[in-house]
């Protein structure tokens, strides 16, 4: 059973814009991760801060970082019942959206938040 995952982001703000009024999250829990800490688990010689947020069964740890990532394959998928009408609300926040139109098959819809963090949003299956 999943308990939470954990994103790094390099925006403050993308907590109340994005995680919050887009995604429909709410903060659970909000904590400093000390250095010696971080250092054993992450490498980071660093404290840290981490904002907890959840929705439904999703919990999702931010640990705020100046620090930009590399590309990597990481992303969530989403579901969502009226995907056009989530993707207008993205839009209209000023977030990233990539639609990948292919043959025979639904779209690939993907949005990001300010620190480069992909979500896939798909339909909810059948």
């Amino acid at each position: 059973m999943l308990g939470h995952i954990g994103l790094t982001i390099n925006h403050k703000e993308d907590i109340k814009d994005f995680y919050k009024d887009l995604l429909g999250m709410r903060e659970i829990k909000n904590f400093v991760i000390p250095q010696r800490i971080s250092q054993q688990v992450f490498q980071i010689n660093k404290s840290n801060s981490i904002v907890t947020l959840a929705k439904n069964n999703l919990v999702i740890e931010l640990f705020l970082s100046e620090k930009q990532s590399r590309p990597v394959y990481n992303h969530l998928g989403i579901y969502q019942d009226n995907r056009q009408s989530f993707i207008n609300r993205v839009k209209d926040k000023g977030y990233p959206v990539n639609i990948i139109q292919r043959e025979n098959k639904n779209d690939l819809i993907f949005i990001e938040d300010n620190s480069g963090n992909k979500f896939e949003i798909a339909k909810i299956p059948e």
